[in-house]
């Protein structure tokens, strides 16, 4: 594996023992992570096969790090900001495989401490937890330069994005927009933020129009 680079992220309280939440669909990357982290002062207090139930045990477990399985599908990147909502101080490292270049900048958008390829190695793994718990995050240098060269990109929009813009575009508040969607007030303005900056737009009225104009609702 490539060198890896500190990145500063909010302070993270720190404990004797981690606690660990896994989140995957399957068994080969969950299962191998519990074999990695089960000694050495950290505890795998539970392993999520869905964006819900890592939501849910992130919320009953309160652990300290969060990893993640990107590649089961983009939902479990989508969970982020309300994942993040619910658990301010959890620092979620993901973990992408070649590839996975537009999963790599959308997860450090969202959000997460590190990223890390599958070819990661058990101390790459645990150096990153501990930088976590720390309050950094880890990524490989050759993406750091690579995310330099994706500075002008425009970032895709998510199905949870597209379900936002709908409701704007049905002139929902934010209120009515956490109703109709089940989220969190704070999850809708952390949304619609995303949502402003990957449209390049200021306010609701625009987003509208630019999301009308360029397809991504109808």
């Amino acid at each position: 594996m490539g060198s890896l680079a500190p990145v500063r992220r909010q302070e993270v309280r720190r404990e004797s023992s981690v606690r660990i939440v896994i989140g995957g669909r399957y068994p080969i990357f969950t299962v191998g992570l519990e074999q990695m982290l089960g000694h050495g002062g950290m505890i795998v207090a539970a392993v999520a096969t869905s964006p819900r139930d890592l939501l849910h045990f992130a919320r009953v477990k309160r652990p300290a790090v969060a990893i993640i399985d990107a590649q089961s599908g983009g939902d479990w990147i989508e969970i982020l900001p309300r994942l993040k909502a619910a658990c301010s101080r959890l620092a979620v490292i993901a973990v992408i495989g070649q590839g996975g270049g537009v999963l790599y900048s959308q997860a450090l958008r969202l959000g997460c401490s590190s990223v890390l390829p599958t070819r990661a190695t058990r101390d790459d793994l645990v150096r990153a937890v501990q930088s976590a718990v720390r309050g950094y995050g880890l990524v490989e240098t050759s993406l750091l330069a690579g995310l330099a060269g994706q500075a002008g990109m425009r970032w895709q929009i998510t199905v949870l994005e597209r379900d936002v813009l709908r409701c704007l575009a049905d002139g929902l508040s934010n209120h009515k927009i956490a109703s109709r969607l089940k989220y969190s007030g704070g999850t809708v303005k952390n949304y619609l933020r995303i949502i402003f900056e990957k449209l390049e737009v200021s306010d609701r009225t625009q987003a509208v129009v630019k999301a009308f104009r360029m397809g991504i609702i109808d």
